[in-house]
Order: C-alpha cells, then structure tokens, then sequence
C-alpha cells in the first residue's frame, strides 16, 4: 500500500528527516497525526490515498514526543506540568507549570516549582518539555539519541550531557 508514495510525499513538513516508511512510523502517533493534518489542507489528487497509507501507518506507530522544532504552537496548554533547564550550563532540569497560552510567535509562560519564579520560552525549545516526555526520552534511549542530536534539535556545549540531565531530572518525577 505505501509503495506509491515516498517518504517526503506523505510527510512534506518533514522533508529531510523521514526518508522511509519506517523512519515515519518510528516519529510515533503525533507526527503522523500532524501530517495527517498537513496533509488535509493538501488540495492533491491522491489526497484520499494518503490519507489511507497514513492511517494504516498511525496504527503501527506508539505515541512519542515530537519533534521540538515539529510541536504546533498549542503543544503546550495551561496548567501542564513540564520540564524545563533554566540554562544550558550546567544542564538541569526543574519542573515547573504552564501558566499562558502561547502568544503569536509561540512563546509560552511557565512558573517554576521550586521557586515560583517565572520565565518565558518557545513551544519549539528542545529545552521544555512535558513530564510524559522526559519519562518516556528517559526509558527509550535510542529515540532520545534521534529526539535531540539527530532529528529534532541542535547540540550543547560540549560539557553538557543532555542524557545526564534528563535522567537526574526524570528520576524524582511523575
């Protein structure tokens, strides 16, 4: 069923990154709900056809966070626990609480736990998270490896371990 259709045919915002099927399975369920979605507004010829390829690939897929830089504006809503590094030197995560929509370029508000102090980030920032998903980073290494240095995000300095971070970090929460 998948043969007619390449990789970047079913999934265009994520040119560069799938090249298989098997690469657009292994994104999980929300990637592929949002090219489900991207490919609604498509207007093509074989619009029904993929919507069926991307159906059947939905139901192999496991729910997975996204991509950082994939995350609709609205990944985040209010009241969600996340995760978030205050700095990228050292690396530590805190958790802390959404407090805002996203304003028109993505930017979100958050409250830290531990001192009630606020900040402000993208919803695209490798560096906030929700809870589900530094659990689940946490316990799929090999994804995490995709997540952050391969696919989804750029690198740190070279004394930062983001595999570190994310395991102190995850260890005390659920």
């Amino acid at each position: 069923m998948t043969k007619d259709f390449s990789a970047e045919e079913l999934m265009p915002k994520y040119k560069g990154i799938v090249n298989s099927v098997e690469d657009i399975v292994s994104l999980g369920k929300a990637a592929i709900e949002d090219g489900i979605r991207q490919m609604e507004k498509n207007i093509g010829e074989r619009k029904e056809e993929m919507a069926v390829v991307l159906q059947s690939l939905l139901e192999r897929a496991e729910v997975k966070p996204l991509l950082p830089k994939m995350r609709p504006r609205d990944w985040f809503k209010v009241g969600d626990s996340i995760m978030w590094a205050r700095a990228a030197c050292p690396l530590r995560f805190e958790k802390a609480k959404v407090v805002s929509e996203p304003d028109d370029v993505g930017v979100i508000k958050i409250r830290f736990d531990s001192d009630d102090k606020a900040s402000s980030t993208f919803v695209i920032n490798y560096m906030v998270m929700k809870v589900w998903e530094s659990n689940y980073l946490k316990t799929h290494p090999d994804f995490m490896k995709d997540w952050y240095l391969g696919k989804g995000t750029v690198g740190l300095c070279g004394s930062c371990s983001f595999v570190d971070a994310i395991e102190d970090a995850v260890s005390d929460t659920r």
